[in-house]
């Protein structure tokens, strides 16, 4: 069930991924070249903030990282945790054990709902740095062409323009920060169904085989014993039955 639920999600936001980034990064890239056409001399100041965002993107991946991998593996737990308990729902009402499982769904729930608000703050967190850096640069390029107006160097049309320009690259970047996200928790869980898909089979055929006999067929159990661990007495010792077809 969880590995189902793992891959659409991963379906789903790949295909979010695969509509926003490329398309992002072509208006990136279309949007510095506008910006070196325009001034070269102001675009190396929006260029400037690349860095930043750099920067900014490897504090918080590791840290996302993180919070991502803890928040499955707990969410794995409890949805394994209500199934069983579901699946037992007649056995728990007989003992009267509804307060103490609400209790212990509670426990388990809490450092999900801790690890799902320490995912929203970092998400937001990044995506507000992101928009103090872009501001920061906007706000420079405002003033250095202000001054580049009143000295004759450049025409406030020209200013206009070129400031027009710079503030279009606020939108791609915006939509790759939002789809920072949604990476780390697709990678999350393509880890997880990698590790499930790459168990090793624990039934191995057999070098010689017994063949299916044709037709109905008896069981037969001769002299059949069996016991729990190594040392311990046989649970049963010396069956023998044989079951009609």
């Amino acid at each position: 069930t969880y590995l189902f639920s793992d891959i659409q999600i991963v379906i789903g936001s790949l295909s979010s991924l695969i509509k926003v980034v490329p398309t992002s990064i072509l208006s990136l890239i279309v949007g510095v070249v506008i910006v070196f056409v325009l001034d070269s001399e102001l675009a190396w100041l929006v260029v400037i903030a690349l860095p930043a965002y750099v920067v900014a993107y490897r504090w918080f991946r590791t840290r996302l990282r993180v919070v991502n991998s803890n928040l499955r593996e707990r969410e794995g737990r409890l949805n394994g945790h209500v199934a069983n308990r579901i699946s037992q729902f007649l056995l728990i009402k007989s003992y009267h054990r509804e307060s103490r499982e609400t209790a212990d769904f509670v426990r388990q729930a809490k450092p999900i709902l801790r690890n799902h608000l320490a995912a929203s703050i970092l998400t937001s967190g990044f995506a507000v740095l992101c928009g103090v850096i872009m501001g920061i640069c906007m706000t420079g390029v405002l003033w250095l062409g202000v001054l580049r107006v009143r000295d004759g160097q450049m025409t406030i049309g020209e200013l206009l323009m070129f400031y027009g320009s710079a503030g279009y690259l606020i939108t791609p970047a915006t939509h790759l920060a939002q789809m920072f996200t949604s990476f780390h928790k697709v990678r999350v869980r393509t880890n997880r169904i990698m590790h499930i898909l790459d168990e090793p089979i624990m039934l191995k055929e057999r070098a010689v085989t017994v063949p299916v006999p044709h037709g109905p067929s008896a069981l037969c159990f001769d002299n059949v014993s069996m016991q729990y661990m190594k040392g311990r007495p046989a649970a049963q010792d010396g069956v023998s039955f044989v079951l009609p077809a």
